[in-house]
């Protein structure tokens, strides 16, 4: 297996993320200027995405108002269609 330490760069900056540090510290460990290099190199896990999602359900689930049982239903439909999207991360040892 060819590592190069710009892969361990990758790896650090995920580990950092999915770990829930802000992009701005990760920014300054890894000496980029612009928070979009950072992004690239500090990726969230899908199970990161999932679990935030479904964070949300407890407040969703309380519904009295036929307005609110439409957003939600709504809601539901729409969170079906963004997680099977997400993309395992690869990390690199």
């Amino acid at each position: 297996m060819d590592i190069r330490l710009h892969d361990r760069r990758h790896t650090f900056g995920t580990w950092l993320r999915q770990q829930g540090v802000e992009l701005d510290v990760i920014a300054s460990q890894l000496g980029h200027r612009d928070l979009r290099m950072t992004k690239r190199y500090a990726r969230i896990a899908s199970a990161q995405v999932r679990q935030a999602v479904n964070g949300l359900d407890p407040l969703l689930s309380v519904t009295q108002e036929p307005e609110t049982e439409q957003v939600v239903r709504s809601f539901a439909a729409e969170k079906k269609k963004i997680l099977p999207q997400t993309e395992p991360v690869r990390v690199l040892n």
